[in-house]
């Protein structure tokens, strides 16, 4: 998945994707809001172009990396009970 980041202002940042990645972006966004990070997501025209999350916070990096190791880990566990 190619993802695009673009600040709109300091601490506040849309990463953009190509394609529709309705799944991922919702989850990220739902992960994040979780951690008590600022995060929409925009699905974007519904014809033409890609998922918007948008996310506001002091180290978005940091925080989208402990997102995905959370997903990651109750993926795991989803798997493990399944």
């Amino acid at each position: 998945m190619e993802l695009n980041i673009e600040e709109k202002k300091s601490g506040k940042k849309i990463l953009k994707t190509e394609q529709k990645q309705h799944t991922i972006m919702s989850l990220m966004r739902r992960y994040l809001w979780d951690a008590g990070i600022d995060a929409g997501y925009d699905e974007g025209h519904p014809y033409i172009g890609g998922s918007n999350l948008i996310v506001e916070s002091k180290d978005i990096k940091k925080d989208v990396k402990e997102a995905c190791k959370t997903i990651k880990k109750d993926l795991k566990e989803f798997k493990a009970e399944f």
